[in-house]
């Protein structure tokens, strides 16, 4: 299947505008290869150890793999977590026709049980998954 860039890229902007933190001028990084490679961000300068809102996913037929997703410390707990990943979630499943979810849950997510929260139940000892009711 063919895919053009800048309507994916445009698809996921008009998503972004639901998610406060969003801005016009934010990072948005499409990759095709032999899968979907998605980033954003709000500057294409990553420096390790800086933190900043983020998410890179990969999709792959019709699964989207959560490879990381970020909210900057001083923006947590405001509800922006569940924003971003269901800004995720209802793109990857209108462009894409995605039917299942995985992520690798660590660090703080893990400990506070965000992507149980967000209805992902664990397929194993590191993987989590979530099939969406739509």
């Amino acid at each position: 299947m063919d895919y053009d860039k800048d309507k994916i890229a445009r698809s996921l902007k008009e998503k972004l505008k639901n998610f406060p933190l969003y801005k016009d001028i934010h990072y948005i990084q499409i990759i095709i290869r032999n899968h979907i490679h998605v980033s954003y961000s709000p500057t294409n300068d990553r420096i390790e150890g800086i933190p900043m809102t983020r998410f890179d996913i990969e999709i792959a037929p019709d699964i989207c793999y959560i490879l990381d997703f970020n909210i900057e410390q001083k923006e947590r707990r405001n509800g922006y977590g569940r924003l971003l990943a269901n800004v995720i979630e209802n793109f990857c499943i209108e462009q894409f026709n995605c039917k299942k979810f995985v992520t690798t849950p660590s660090g703080l997510a893990k400990k506070h049980g965000f992507w149980e929260k967000m209805g992902f139940r664990h397929i194993n000892s590191v993987e989590a998954e979530k099939k969406p009711s739509r």
